[in-house]
């Protein structure tokens, strides 16, 4: 009898489960489940409306909730990181809109929000980027 194949087997699915509970999550495995939330939140932001700062301003809040829930799903601490920061981005756009909708029609005050619109954006789309290059990297 050959012990051998047995004792591979018993050895093999031993590691595996160790690297599981150390966090083993695979970047590709972490982005698979992140990549869909984010694309999904950063799409949705062509929808909202400065016209409307107190709808946008839930859309937006209710998509930051969605990539911190995604984000605390995951194990893998880098993508984890990731999504986060991005979450963290729609957090401050949020804010933002509860200014634009402190401002009124004070003009400027609506130039400065514009100003903070306009960085808060890129902002979302540079962390997109830095998700999209660690999950395609």
């Amino acid at each position: 009898m050959n012990l051998r194949k047995p004792a591979i087997a018993t050895a093999a699915v031993v590691l595996s489960l160790g690297l599981t509970a150390c966090g083993g999550q695979s970047v590709e495995d972490a982005c698979q489940t992140a990549n869909e939330d984010a694309t999904e939140a950063t799409s949705d932001l062509s929808s909202i409306s400065p016209t409307d700062p107190e709808g946008s301003g839930e859309m937006i809040s209710s998509l930051e909730e969605e990539l911190s829930s995604s984000a605390d799903s995951l194990e893998n601490e880098e993508v984890k990181t990731e999504v986060q920061n991005l979450a963290d981005q729609f957090g401050e756009l949020s804010g933002i809109f509860a200014e634009l909708q402190e401002a009124g029609e004070d003009p400027d005050a609506l130039t400065e929000v514009s100003g903070k619109l306009t960085d808060a954006s890129s902002g979302i789309m540079d962390q997109a980027q830095t998700l999209n290059d660690l999950c395609n990297a």
